[in-house]
């Protein structure tokens, strides 16, 4: 890449996001940390981090996006397809900036959404674990038996993190059936006494499930989708319009996009396009058990 002192900080930024993309084959630079500023710049998509912003962000984000993304394989291992970028026209009054169009499909859509998991420690996040437990029961658990073990694997991203000296994380690791029926059961715990469950940090595997719980879930609502599906995402809380879950080829994990209309695209017309909101957890296709669905629905996503 050759440095070009005329363009803006937002073409620059831009730029660097796909060339990233297309040398890559991958989508690992859109499942970045999370963004809490108003003031982004203009002009710049909402596929593109603003790197001109100071990192304002936990350490369980940090965890989710260095620790816990690695490990997923939603795309079973296919490289990103049909990557093209075209320049959006501002004449609309819809705001200008670059479209990301690559292949993918849709395979749901979100339905209702809980609050917001805002507490880091049990005896403040009893209250939001309740209401998410509620909210799945009701939705998913009448029409499914396992709906408590998916539950169970979506709180903690079906991850674990390995505990190390101090305190500190030694790495992360997929979730096994142990692993399973530790997080049901903190569940309960905090269920019936946050101050039961935070009791139980006080050894290594309880403390690991605390720990990665809260990085699963730590900034991100609870959500049911269409099809019964659970999904903890930084999707905002109303919905205009539904927001969408699709499989990229080249993403580790599911990707949340919102409708935002029919943009007319130069050079390829008017298209239904996207705002980019971020990566989630979807159980059933984080090992590119999605992947098949691709034959027969996929389809080219256009994302302002």
């Amino acid at each position: 890449m050759v440095a070009d002192y005329g363009k803006s900080a937002e073409e620059v930024y831009t730029d660097t996001v796909v060339k990233i993309i297309r040398d890559s084959g991958c989508l690992d630079v859109l499942c970045r940390l999370p963004e809490w500023v108003e003031d982004r710049l203009d002009g710049l998509p909402s596929w593109v981090m603003d790197l001109s912003q100071k990192a304002g962000t936990s350490g369980a984000a940090l965890e989710r996006v260095q620790g816990m993304l690695p490990l997923y394989d939603s795309c079973g291992k296919l490289a990103v397809q049909g990557v093209e970028v075209y320049g959006l026209d501002d004449s609309t009054g819809l705001g200008g900036g670059k479209v990301l169009a690559m292949k993918g499909v849709k395979v749901d859509v979100l339905k209702r959404a809980s609050t917001i998991m805002v507490g880091m420690s049990e005896s403040l996040m009893g209250d939001t674990v309740k209401w998410w437990y509620g909210v799945v029961e009701e939705e998913v658990g009448k029409g499914d038996a396992e709906w408590r073990g998916k539950f169970a694997r979506t709180m903690c991203g079906d991850s674990m993190v390995v505990p190390g000296a101090a305190g500190r994380s030694a790495g992360w690791r997929r979730a096994n059936e142990e692993d399973v029926h530790r997080v049901e059961r903190w569940v309960e715990l905090i269920r019936e006494s946050p101050l039961t469950a935070a009791g139980t940090d006080n050894d290594d595997e309880s403390g690991a499930v605390s720990h990665t719980i809260q990085a699963a879930t730590q900034m991100r609502a609870f959500v049911t989708s269409r099809d019964r599906r659970m999904v903890p995402n930084m999707a905002r809380l109303t919905f205009p319009r539904p927001d969408e879950i699709f499989l990229f080829p080249g993403g580790k994990a599911p990707i949340i996009l919102r409708d935002v209309g029919v943009r007319d695209i130069p050079g390829v017309g008017p298209k239904v396009c996207h705002e980019f909101l971020g990566e989630c957890y979807l159980h059933g296709v984080m090992d590119g058990e999605g992947m098949g669905m691709m034959r027969e629905g996929e389809q080219m996503v256009y994302i302002v």
